[in-house]
């Protein structure tokens, strides 16, 4: 096995919604390591995470922007906007 010895060590990422604020994300390698895949379209989620990403909330900053695959299979929500961004 041919080991490669450079590595995604930081993710960043900004997010603009529709009342412009731009939030900005950042991961270091814990989080990177046990990632899988980021997706932000619906349509490649898998249907459990697509069903609650269509339950949207009444306030649209409570509601996720994109999904999170780790490794082990696992699912998580991330980019709320949040209230008092």
């Amino acid at each position: 096995m041919v080991q490669n010895k450079e590595s995604l060590v930081l993710l960043r990422l900004a997010v603009q919604y529709i009342d412009n604020f731009v939030k900005c994300q950042s991961w270091g390698e814990d989080f990177i390591s046990v990632t899988d895949r980021l997706v932000f379209d619906p349509a490649l989620m898998q249907p459990s995470e697509r069903l609650k990403f269509a339950e949207l909330r009444r306030d649209w900053r409570n509601n996720p922007c994109l999904v999170r695959y780790r490794i082990d299979g696992r699912a998580d929500f991330y980019c709320e906007r949040g209230k008092d961004s």
